[in-house]
C-alpha cells in the first residue's frame, strides 16, 4: 500500500514538473488573429486604399444595401400597394436574426474597417521622400476618414 502511495506521489510530482517546464516561446506567435501584409513603398499603400474603396462599393454597403436599409428603417420610403414585400420587414421593424441582408451589410462594413486598419497600422513606419510625404499624409487621412465613416 505504501508503494502505491509513493508511486502516485512521484507520478503527480513528475506531472507537475513537466507542466511547469513546458516551453511557451514556441507557442507565442504574433499577430495571433490575422495576417498583415508588409508594405515596401507608397504604391503598395495606394493599391490597398483602392481595395478599401472597392469594398465600399459592394452591393452590401454603399453600392445598395446601406442606403436602402436606412431609408426603409427611417420611414423615408412609403411601401406601395404594388410592393411585393421588398423591404417591408425593415420598414415595419420586424428584424430577424437570420436576415442575410443585415448580416452582409455588417460584414461589408467591418471588411472596410479592417482594410483601413491595415493601412493605418503601417503607414507611419514608411520612410518616404519629401515629394511623397504629401501623398503619404493623404493616404493616411483618407484611411482615417473611411474608418470613421
Amino acid at each position: 500500500m505504501k508503494n502505491i502511495i509513493k508511486h502516485k506521489i512521484l507520478l503527480g510530482l513528475a506531472f507537475v514538473a513537466i507542466l511547469f517546464s513546458a516551453c511557451t516561446e514556441t507557442l507565442d506567435t504574433q499577430p495571433q488573429d490575422r495576417v498583415v501584409p508588409e508594405f515596401d513603398n507608397i504604391e503598395d499603400f495606394e493599391l490597398t486604399l483602392t481595395g478599401v474603396y472597392s469594398a465600399m462599393t459592394s452591393g452590401s454597403y454603399y453600392g445598395s444595401n446601406i442606403i436602402m436599409l436606412s431609408c426603409w428603417a427611417t420611414d423615408d420610403l412609403k411601401i406601395s400597394a404594388q410592393n411585393n414585400g421588398q423591404g417591408a420587414f425593415i420598414h415595419n421593424w420586424e428584424y430577424a436574426a437570420n436576415d442575410q441582408n443585415l448580416d452582409a451589410n455588417w460584414q461589408a462594413i467591418y471588411r472596410v474597417i479592417n482594410r483601413a486598419n491595415v493601412i493605418l497600422s503601417q503607414i507611419d513606419d514608411l520612410e518616404v521622400s519629401a515629394e511623397e510625404e504629401s501623398l503619404k499624409n493623404d493616404i493616411k487621412g483618407e484611411a482615417l476618414a473611411i474608418r470613421s465613416l
